[in-house]
């Protein structure tokens, strides 16, 4: 009874120890070298991702690509450093997108290879500029659409001398375009808008860049080539579309592209128009009467301290850039701020004890703003703007009593 259980833990051991023992793997060709890959067939000259050099590494389809190049061959043509025994003979085996083939023979191909041979058993005459086809749907799996992320292997598998060694072409299919990112509220400048937006679908992907459309009309993306134009490729989250025409509405879109290519739907579209901002600083500096700045300064109080430089002025900018356009009520109180500042500025710009009561009237503004720079996420929207319009009231009714004396 013992011997026989001792049989059968060393009968369990060795064959244990035979399965982990690795399947000894098929030798590289020796002095294999891929020469090019050429489309054939009309519009079927490949884009360089598809690596048609004899120095390229990477062979990428994208979504692009397997639309574009649709019922087009692939011309694979190779070599060898030196002639072959006489007794040389080849095979070429097409894997399915996401499978393999067998490389340990001539004959077996396997679940995941291709039913036929791209190439079947044939001796090797010559061992320069030999090439073969495969069509280039296989490669993909003929449907675009499918949405995966695979690759394909085009397996050579030559049999000399009784011995086998294998050599495969990997072409990464990539046919999963990355999700639409979010829009969030644009930023309304002179003559300008800076696009904002947040990409949590794509958070895994690398190298994800953007592309930011724009027209004077609503589009989607059946219409965007014809409707918008669009910006170079960005890596950030933010582009400033410049040269616009300040009140006329314009539309804007975003989308991701991944690093092979394959570019995304478009993002819900939104509009907004550019508007005119005008630096009361520069026209009170100048004596001109109206100057421009892209993204504002802080007018009443730049006139109340004279100096755009001011520590007080510093500050208000500060909160204006860090805690204000941050949020869209925030940017929505600094766009209303814009409109109904200047003329206020321009009255407190010439009167002394104006430009004294508002400094005072300002206090608390710049004392809060302090504040609300070292913990800005602790008030709402909603509280932070109705602190704003305290002292916004304060200042303005400081400005009607000043100037009601005066007259």
């Amino acid at each position: 009874m013992k011997a026989c259980f001792q049989n059968l833990v060393f009968g369990s051991l060795l064959v244990l120890g035979l399965l982990l023992v690795p399947e000894p793997s098929i030798a590289k060709i020796n002095g294999f070298r891929l020469n090019g890959i050429e489309g054939l067939g009309d519009g079927c000259g490949l884009d360089n991702r598809i690596g048609k050099t004899s120095d390229a590494t990477e062979h990428v389809i994208n979504i692009e690509d397997c639309k574009k190049y649709s019922g087009c061959s692939l011309k694979i043509s190779w070599s060898l450093q030196n002639q072959p025994a006489s007794d040389a003979v080849h095979v070429v085996k097409v894997s399915k997108p996401g499978g393999a083939c067998s490389d340990t023979d001539l004959t077996t191909l396997g679940d995941s290879c291709l039913p036929t041979f791209a190439v079947s058993e044939s001796p090797i005459t010559a061992y320069t500029n030999m090439s073969f086809n495969v069509l280039f749907d296989e490669l993909t799996g003929g449907n675009c659409a499918a949405g995966t992320d695979l690759s394909t292997k085009v397996v050579i598998v030559i049999k000399e001398l009784g011995a086998i060694a294998a050599e495969s072409i990997l072409f990464k299919v990539d046919l999963k375009a990355p999700l639409a990112p979010e829009l969030e509220e644009p930023i309304e400048g002179d003559s300008n808008v800076t696009v904002v937006w947040k990409d949590p679908a794509n958070e895994g992907e690398v190298d994800i860049k953007y592309h930011v459309y724009w027209a004077t009309e609503r589009f989607d993306d059946a219409t965007k080539k014809a409707i918008a134009k669009r910006e170079p490729a960005v890596t950030g989250r933010s582009y400033q579309v410049g040269s616009l025409e300040n009140g006329k509405e314009y539309w804007f879109a975003v989308s991701a592209v991944d690093v092979n290519g394959n570019e995304g739907p478009l993002s819900p579209t939104t509009s907004t128009m550019p508007i005119e901002v005008l630096d009361f600083f520069e026209a009170y500096r100048t004596g001109s009467e109206v100057g421009r700045e892209e993204g504002g300064f802080c007018f009443i109080a730049t006139a109340a301290y004279g100096s755009y430089s001011a520590p007080d002025v510093w500050m208000l900018r500060r909160f204006r850039d860090e805690v204000l356009m941050t949020t869209s009520l925030g940017r929505a109180f600094v766009r209303t701020y814009y409109e109904v500042s200047p003329p206020i500025a321009k009255q407190i710009a010439g009167s002394e004890p104006a430009k004294a009561g508002v400094r005072l009237a300002l206090k608390p503004f710049v004392l809060m703003a302090s504040l609300l720079l070292k913990v800005p996420s602790v008030l709402g929207s909603a509280v932070l703007v109705f602190m704003l319009l305290l002292p916004a009231a304060a200042t303005v009714m400081v400005v009607r009593r000043v100037i009601r004396r005066r007259s």
